[in-house]
């Protein structure tokens, strides 16, 4: 995929009102997963928001700018 058009993607995605339950159709969630793998990462112990989850909320903040983290989190 070329860069202008992942980049429209992207700016199609995140100007919709419902932009972050699609997030997942923009960023395989198995990226996610090989990313934690690739970086050694592992969860010992069960946590509130498991380290997965803390990584798309990351993301989705990324994105998401505008809105606030507490926004983000709640969606």
């Amino acid at each position: 995929m070329r860069l202008a058009r992942a980049l429209e993607l992207t700016h199609n995605i995140a100007s919709t009102p419902n932009a972050i339950e699609g997030l997942d159709a923009l960023l395989d969630p198995s990226l996610v997963e090989q990313a934690l793998e690739q970086a050694g990462v592992a969860t010992l112990r069960k946590r509130r928001l498991p380290l997965e989850m803390m990584l798309w909320c990351v993301i989705s903040m990324a994105f998401f700018r505008r809105m606030s983290a507490w926004d983000v989190v709640s969606r």
